[in-house]
């Protein structure tokens, strides 16, 4: 069933619109280069992707996933256009279109949806800048990024809380010894993994946690996931 009013509009009007975004940019620079070989391949390529069919099929999975969550959550399309109502709640839909168009990993755009419709379905109105800005993370984030988050959370997110005491802490800490022990037991490299867990920091979902000798040698680096990031896990339903 689609969803009208407002948020219709923008499933039916934009893609026209956001097809050729950077479309012509892109087909400019391409055009000072002799076009033969794998520069007619590349031209053709960028064709497709920026095609409106295709920019169609990616709002379609993006508005679908948010219609889903909404519903799952008990919450019927009369309090989603109630909160379509707020300025704040149709510039963040527009930045995810925004991105959808850009992109293909079908995996992001279904979780862009969930994103948008969790914040729907949850009636706060504050919280559209933040789930706008969870879009756009998670759009910058890489599948190694993501897997590096999910084991942060497999291990620690029963420590982490608004206010964590000693106690919690330490948890957090001590929580590094199993997530060693699963890095090894799966070949991945403390580096490798430390890369990406570093990476999640930049993005607020991750902190860096004191050196604790009784815990950790010192060639060791300690993560904790955030409340923010256990939230994000939530909503992709990976928690």
């Amino acid at each position: 069933m689609a969803i009208d009013d407002q948020v219709d509009q923008v499933r039916q009007q934009y893609p026209e619109e956001a097809a050729n975004l950077g479309f012509e940019g892109a087909m400019y620079l391409l055009s000072l280069v002799p076009q033969t070989g794998p520069v007619a391949a590349i031209i053709q390529g960028l064709r497709e992707h920026f095609s409106s069919l295709r920019a169609i099929r990616r709002l379609q999975a993006l508005f679908d996933a948010l219609e889903a969550t909404v519903r799952r959550q008990g919450k019927s399309l009369d309090d989603l256009r109630a909160q379509i109502g707020n300025p704040r709640a149709v510039e963040s839909i527009i930045r995810a279109v925004e991105i959808t168009v850009q992109i293909s990993n079908e995996w992001k755009i279904e979780n862009f949806g969930k994103i948008l419709g969790s914040q729907a379905a949850s009636g706060d109105s504050d919280g559209w800048d933040e789930a706008s800005a969870l879009v756009e993370d998670l759009s910058r984030l890489t599948d190694d990024d993501i897997k590096a988050l999910k084991v942060l959370v497999r291990h620690q997110s029963d420590f982490v809380k608004l206010n964590p005491t000693t106690h919690d802490y330490n948890n957090l800490v001590a929580s590094m010894r199993a997530i060693f022990q699963e890095l090894d037991s799966t070949r991945v490299g403390r580096g490798e993994f430390y890369s990406h867990a570093f990476r999640l920091i930049g993005f607020g979902l991750a902190v860096p946690l004191n050196f604790n000798p009784s815990a950790m040698g010192p060639q060791d680096q300690g993560v904790g996931v955030t409340l923010r990031g256990v939230r994000l896990m939530k909503i992709l339903g990976d928690t």
